[in-house]
């Protein structure tokens, strides 16, 4: 761990180090310095000391500004980047971050000078040219003077009276959706499909961790004027960059030692001094359903007059459009929820120096807002709360959300469940010197956030708004009636802003709370009873703050989330010294589980005997076993969602490994009969591995076995 995570992580616990001479001063909370933290900050002393001197001396040159460092190997992440690797780290899926634009064009494009273009914008941002890699521990920038992004064309003139218009979705869809490798790059493709003579679909995706909604414009508008220059013999229109973002990087982490800085954690610190709970969103189905971060979307659409009575009404109180339509939705999670602290995420540009107002790369930065509901104010008391307390957040707006979200007061609190976006008039179109550029659509199908609202202007004087949610977790109609609910809301505020939030609730269609959700049992405490569950329960009791943690608790039901996973990692991997892929904490959600996995170095190499991989994701239980037949995490999902009786068991199949479905089901039926030899069972299977799963079927019936149940499940 490097020395600026290091004292990060200390920071998280509340321990504060500071340079006093040739010594380290040491302010923490009561109980918090252990001596373990004590022993290592000594053995620390030397690399802390010249550290914080460094960026002591560098304090003035970074309050002025970004200045160029030419550096490009070994670069640090940005803070934007590094929370990005870890929940790819994670076993993330990698598409939920794939950002991309769609246009089609008309005219006679210059094909060669679109590529001549893309690669001139490839040469001018270091960005588009870096890849990411492991150096002693850390993930580093790797910047490389040449680039695989190139304009990659396909001509489907010859095909095309034959390609119907949803092959032609289809093929958009694929290439938005396909992921990239963080290590080998490219991280940006820029595709063509020739469609007629005079007819092309451009299609731009980049990855998140290089890119952001504001580069998105950057380039667009870069891409219009390099084009038309080059298209019409112009000398290119653009002056050279003063810096690139390895230097952002780099300068945000100096600032960690800036009394700027200092500051601004202090704020954060004291918004959070108590745990705060998570947004409870009206969920249709449990979490411990979802398998993958599929979303949709439901539009909807803020008339000119609705819009007009809120200048009129809302703004004198609220300064900005943005507060006054966060209100309102703030206002409708809760008439949802009845919470009176609701927590909501908000993306900002996070481009407040001049140096990187053209600058690609992922800059902008999420806040967390805090609207408090308590005592049933009306809704223009409540705009005034939000408005005061926004002018206070957006003046410390530079903390990047991953220090925020470890805070000691946020850390067991998921804030990825909602997230508001009002997002300037932003032209994101291109300026082709005589061709008609119409967008399209592009279907990312993954989300990051349970529910995430969008408003943005529209056509006229509407503003247009889109509903983004996991599908796994909202029925559709759900959405829908919220969408209703929105726009009913916003009608009665108008109506009176005096109006109590109580009042408000009476004029929406809320569904019942809770009707549909799942009752887990309850587990009784299991103690420890190794080494190795007793070091794992003190680390995951230093890591969720709270005991005592029984080896059957699930990470998940403790308040686990994505970026306490991560910190579970690091603790778990100094303490065992084993790293840990980004599954782990998936497949083995409890101390009991993980410490088995751990104790048995098959869990993660096996040997050529050991085919299929056999994973006990619940032992223990008196009921038939369920045997899970296939790769991926659907079991994993499975598992959680059964009883506490219900033992299961996952068959990790390698398909390379077999001729053919009855060599596979062969195996699979030996491995059922070692581990349960005598009684009913239970198998499961997704779409190819379901065949499997058949086949086992009457493998084990001609054994004289009882399947008790065969679930065999198809995608589409």
């Amino acid at each position: 761990m490097s020395v600026a995570d290091y004292l990060s992580e200390l920071r998280s616990l509340g321990i504060r180090v500071r340079v006093q001479g040739d010594h380290l001063q040491i302010d923490a909370p009561k109980g918090v310095l252990t001596k373990s933290i004590q022993r290592e900050l000594g053995e620390r002393k030397p690399d802390i000391l010249a550290f914080l001197n460094q960026a002591s001396g560098v304090r003035t040159a970074g309050d002025r500004g970004l200045k160029p460092t030419g550096l490009l190997d070994n670069v640090p992440l940005s803070f934007q980047q590094l929370r990005v690797w870890q929940l790819l780290r994670l076993g993330l899926s990698s598409t939920a971050y794939n950002l991309s634009k769609v246009f089609r064009l008309r005219g006679a494009l210059r094909i060669p000078d679109l590529e001549k273009s893309v690669l001139e914008i490839v040469r001018r941002h270091d960005i588009l040219r870096t890849t990411f890699k492991m150096h002693e521990g850390e993930p580093v920038q790797i910047i490389s003077s040449q680039s695989d992004v190139k304009l990659s064309v396909t001509d489907l003139r010859d095909r095309i009276s034959d390609t119907p218009a949803q092959e032609i979705q289809k093929r958009i869809d694929q290439e938005v959706q396909r992921e990239f490798d963080l290590k080998a790059g490219p991280l940006m493709r820029v595709s063509l499909l020739w469609m007629h003579q005079a007819e092309f679909i451009l299609i731009i995706t980049a990855h998140h961790i290089i890119f952001d909604g504001w580069s998105l414009d950057i380039f667009l508008k870069e891409l219009g004027l390099i084009y038309n220059a080059y298209s019409s013999g112009q000398p290119l229109p653009l002056p050279p960059l003063t810096v690139q973002y390895a230097d952002f990087a780099i300068w945000q982490r100096r600032q960690q030692v800036t009394s700027r800085y200092a500051g601004q954690i202090q704020f954060w610190e004291e918004q959070f001094l108590e745990n705060v709970d998570p947004l409870e969103l009206p969920l249709d189905q449990s979490r411990k359903s979802i398998i993958s971060d599929r979303s949709a979307t439901r539009e909807l659409t803020i008339s000119e007059h609705q819009l007009d009575q809120l200048d009129r009404k809302i703004l004198q109180v609220s300064g900005t459009k943005f507060i006054a339509v966060f209100s309102i939705f703030a206002a409708l999670l809760h008439a949802y929820t009845g919470q009176e602290q609701l927590i909501i995420c908000t993306p900002i540009a996070n481009r407040n120096q001049i140096e990187t107002e053209n600058l690609i790369g992922y800059l902008n930065n999420i806040v967390v807002l805090r609207a408090d509901a308590s005592g049933d104010p009306g809704f223009l008391e409540f705009v005034e709360r939000l408005h005061h307390y926004c002018l206070e957040v957006f003046d410390n707006q530079d903390i990047p959300f991953q220090l925020v979200a470890d805070l000691p007061g946020v850390r067991h609190t998921p804030l990825a469940r909602g997230l508001f976006a009002f997002e300037e008039a932003s032209d994101q179109t291109l300026d082709f010197r005589g061709l008609e550029v119409l967008p399209l659509s592009a279907d990312s199908e993954e989300t990051y956030h349970d529910l995430a609202v969008f408003i943005s202007p529209g056509k006229g004087g509407e503003w247009r708004g889109e509903i983004v949610y996991k599908i796994e977790l909202f029925d559709d109609d759900t959405i829908a009636i919220m969408a209703e609910n929105f726009l009913t809301m916003f009608d009665a505020i108008l109506e009176n802003p005096e109006f109590r939030l109580s009042h408000l609730t009476d004029k929406l269609i809320i569904p019942a709370r809770n009707a549909l959700e799942i009752q887990e049992a309850e587990r009784d405490y299991v103690p420890p009873r190794s080494d190795i569950e007793r070091e794992l329960v003190r680390v995951w009791e230093r890591v969720f703050r709270t005991q005592p943690i029984g080896i059957q608790d699930d990470f998940f039901d403790l308040g686990g989330h994505s970026l306490l996973a991560v910190r579970l990692f690091v603790q778990i991997e100094k303490q065992f010294g084993k790293s840990l892929s980004g599954k782990f904490i998936l497949e083995s959600p409890t101390i009991e589980v993980l410490a088995k996995s751990l104790q048995d170095d098959r869990s993660s190499i096996q040997n050529e005997d050991s085919w299929p991989m056999v994973q006990a994701l619940k032992p223990a239980g008196s009921n038939p076993p369920f045997f899970y037949i296939g790769r991926g995490v659907a079991a994993i999902k499975m598992a959680r969602l059964m009883k506490p009786k219900q033992p299961f068991y996952k068959l990790d199949l390698d398909r390379n490994r077999y001729l053919s479905v009855d060599e596979m089901a062969t195996m699979c039926s030996e491995k059922i009969l070692a581990i349960h030899p005598e009684g009913d069972c239970l198998l499961g299977g997704f779409c190819f591995d379901g065949f499997v799963a058949i086949e086992t079927a009457r493998k084990l019936q001609s054994e004289g076995r009882d399947v008790a149940l065969l679930d065999f499940a198809q995608s589409g």
